[in-house]
């Protein structure tokens, strides 16, 4: 009820839509780098999980991933997915995506910088980014994986446990709706940590209700809330050539042989272990260990100083 009542709405700061392919759209900010940055002369590109939306990566003014790193030189685009399911694209797959929305996009920033880019993708999008590094060669040049999960039969990966009990009796209802609801999607990750759901809002309760920490809370829940329905051939290809087969691990290391790249996985994340996310292996990869939860890395009381500097100072040749 407190959560429900709270005065604190997601008040989305403007960006400006300067690609598009279907409901896929880049976003700038277009505000100017200050005088005193260190600018970094490449671009970057940040690529958020299908299943949230973009929110995540600009919260809010106070706490926005894009405007920090823009604040510290980097100039940034955001990569917004869109609705699929709302726009009829139920039949779009893994190929599909990355073909006619991921590829397209990278190509488009790398064009207009007259060279290559960076990338980070977070969650998903981490592993979307890296199924599609060998397509990348002369458009990217690093490439950050932020709880990105690539093995996912690794130790502590809860969610594929789930998944292979819960997929026999949800695939058939995905095909006849023609999509996996969102909610289902909620439902799923909430069973990963019951009593955890419980003593979140159990703290939001005892918190300052004015507080910074109450409204970052409130902003992180919204954009939990705000998630989209997948499309029934992505969710299929997802549930059964990720979590049941393991494709992305058999791959190996040779999808990231195109650029240099780092891994930021955390021993706390219960949705992405360490040992999934640094499963990701080749010979131009360095990786950066944390403690903090899956979404600590962007809403956490640290994350600036453990998180966002050091992968600002890696894009900066650190």
């Amino acid at each position: 009820k407190m959560y429900h009542a709270h005065p604190c709405k997601p008040s989305r700061l403007k960006l400006y839509p300067v690609w598009n392919s279907g409901v896929t759209r880049l976003l700038e900010t277009r505000t100017k780098i200050a005088a005193d940055a260190k600018k970094s002369q490449v671009p970057l590109i940040l690529i958020p999980s299908l299943i949230n939306g973009p929110a995540i990566l600009d919260l809010c003014k106070e706490r926005s991933l894009m405007r920090w790193l823009e604040s510290q030189g980097v100039r940034c685009y955001l990569l917004d997915w869109g609705d699929f399911v709302k726009n009829g694209q139920q039949n779009i797959d893994i190929e599909k995506i990355i073909e006619e929305q991921l590829l397209p996009a990278i190509r488009y920033v790398s064009e207009k910088a007259q060279g290559p880019v960076d990338c980070l993708g977070y969650c998903m999008g981490g592993t979307l980014l890296a199924t599609a590094q060998d397509r990348l060669k002369n458009h990217v040049r690093r490439s950050v994986f932020l709880a990105a999960p690539w093995d996912f039969h690794a130790p502590g990966m809860t969610l594929t446990d789930h998944i292979a009990s819960w997929s026999p009796s949800a695939l058939p209802v995905i095909r006849q709706r023609g999509h996996l609801p969102s909610s289902w999607l909620q439902g799923l990750f909430a069973t990963l940590d019951a009593d955890g759901s419980a003593r979140k809002f159990i703290r939001f309760a005892e918190m300052d209700q004015d507080s910074e920490a109450a409204h970052l809370f409130v902003l992180v829940e919204d954009w939990l809330n705000e998630g989209v329905d997948l499309p029934a051939v992505l969710a299929q290809e997802c549930i059964q050539k990720w979590f049941i087969r393991n494709e992305t691990h058999k791959a190996g290391g040779k999808m990231i042989a195109a650029s240099k790249a780092l891994i930021v996985a955390s021993t706390r994340d219960k949705l992405v272990p360490y040992q999934s996310a640094i499963a990701l292996q080749g010979d131009k990869l360095d990786s950066l260990k944390l403690d903090c939860g899956h979404i600590g890395f962007i809403a956490g009381k640290h994350s600036i100083e453990n998180v966002w500097t050091p992968i600002r100072d890696w894009l900066c040749g650190a």
